[in-house]
């Protein structure tokens, strides 16, 4: 080599430039670890006068909008509303493509804790499935998610040999929040 020294700053800048790209990727990782949701309770309130609520913002500690929050209703096979879902979404991305966060991840069936049957609820809150208060814990999100039903209303739908109800109303408090240090 012609001149050595020039290869000993070639291979200290290589050195330089690779801890200060080590720093960056470390400091962004630590910006996303910062951006902390504002916690967040809210009163979600579905009736059949009202039957498409919008959707709540889950807010970023710096006021942008991370998630969206709402009750979507669910038909049966007779075209009846049946069920209402308690749905988490990102805000960034089509609903298309990200399904419910609140939704265990894989393969589901049967009843969920993010579903709210009208059936489960014709003995009354404290008797249903899932009981007043649900909360989610799953890999699906990192946030804390619980609701409580804080009223509901069913009504028959059908002939009593099917035990069909549809809702009249359904009142929800929702809390979400960071989870623990």
């Amino acid at each position: 080599m012609k001149h050595p020294t020039a290869a000993r700053y070639v291979v200290r800048f290589a050195i330089v430039l690779a801890f200060a790209f080590a720093s960056i990727i470390a400091s962004a990782g630590e910006a996303r670890a910062i951006m902390r949701i504002t916690p967040l309770t809210v009163t979600l309130h579905w009736s059949v006068a009202a039957p498409n609520p919008a959707a709540v913002s889950v807010k970023l500690s710096d006021g942008t909008t991370a998630y969206l929050l709402w009750l979507e209703p669910v038909r049966d096979a007779d075209g009846r509303l049946s069920t209402l879902e308690l749905v988490l979404r990102p805000k960034a991305r089509s609903s298309k493509v990200i399904e419910n966060l609140l939704a265990p991840p894989g393969n589901r069936h049967g009843y969920q804790l993010f579903m709210f049957g009208a059936r489960d609820f014709a003995e009354g809150i404290a008797r249903s499935a899932y009981g007043a208060t649900r909360d989610f814990d799953n890999a699906q999100t990192p946030l804390r998610v619980k609701a409580t039903v804080t009223k509901v209303s069913v009504v028959p739908t059908g002939p009593q040999s099917v035990l069909a109800f549809g809702f009249a109303t359904l009142e929800l408090r929702v809390e979400i929040d960071n989870p623990p240090k």
